[in-house]
């Protein structure tokens, strides 16, 4: 029996950052996401929900991809949203979608870049269990602090908000900060 891949989040891309990628190699909105979709549907991009517990959980091509449309908001930043075909259908839980990094560099190469030279994100040394680049207690201590003088944020997204306003433009990327923060504002928003 083989052992499971690790989550390494520097691994995964979110589907917002594949989305700008793609659309600087397909000049139309609207293909760009067909693009992406129909990549996923075929199994050449390897997709992940992220849930705002931080569980992971694998996006089948055609049992998820299949049964899903993208749609992006061009008024507020090309934020890409994953949705039901129909609308009698229910509607996703909240979370992030996650595309695995290798296979977005296989499907939509940028010039002078391969899957096997794409360097790793800059907080991540190596994949061997190098350190982070990020003083991780310290944001936590932070984080800690903020929601026991202030009243806990209505959404992990106005903790995130204020930790990158605290380290300014030091501040980790959004979805690293989401997976390592949500679990603590969870433990705060039960009390």
């Amino acid at each position: 029996m083989t052992k499971p891949d690790r989550f390494v989040p520097g691994d995964w891309m979110s589907i917002n950052k594949v989305f700008a990628r793609v659309k600087d190699l397909v000049p139309d909105l609207r293909q760009a996401l067909f693009a992406i979709r129909r990549a996923a549907v075929d199994g050449r991009i390897e997709g992940l929900w992220l849930s705002p517990d931080g569980a992971r959980h694998e996006l089948k091509p055609i049992k998820f991809w299949s049964t899903v449309r993208l749609e992006v908001h061009t008024d507020i930043g090309n934020k890409v949203y994953v949705k039901k075909q129909t609308s009698d259908q229910p509607s996703l839980p909240a979370g992030s979608y996650l595309f695995k990094r290798i296979g977005v560099v296989k499907e939509w190469p940028i010039e002078g870049e391969t899957a096997a030279n794409t360097a790793p994100p800059a907080w991540r040394k190596s994949s061997r269990g190098a350190k982070s680049a990020y003083d991780w207690d310290a944001i936590f201590i932070e984080a800690a602090g903020y929601m026991w003088e202030n009243r806990v944020p209505k959404s992990l997204d106005k903790l995130c908000d204020h930790i990158e306003e605290w380290m300014g433009n030091d501040a980790p990327g959004r979805t690293q900060l989401e997976l390592r923060l949500g679990p603590l504002y969870e433990r705060f928003s039960a009390r």
